[in-house]
């Protein structure tokens, strides 16, 4: 479910993905001139942790947040 939630907030803010690893946990994609990583892991107690990083985000600084506000919507929360 969380790795479906965070292709779905990459996409909600118009990201492009261009790699997904999912045996790995991640995912890569741009937006414009900033790329965009998520980290989708399961921690040892059995949570699922779910990162997300941009670079270059000059452009757009607050990206990051408005995925990360996306994928919550989307986990229910």
């Amino acid at each position: 479910r969380a790795w479906s939630a965070a292709i779905g907030a990459l996409q909600d803010q118009g990201v492009v993905i261009s790699d997904q690893d999912r045996a790995g946990g991640v995912l890569r994609g741009a937006r414009g001139p900033v790329g965009v990583t998520a980290i989708v892991r399961t921690r040892a107690d059995g949570r699922v942790q779910v990162e997300f990083n941009t670079t270059g985000t000059a452009s757009d600084p607050a990206l990051v947040e408005r995925i990360s506000e996306s994928y919550n919507r989307r986990m229910g929360r």
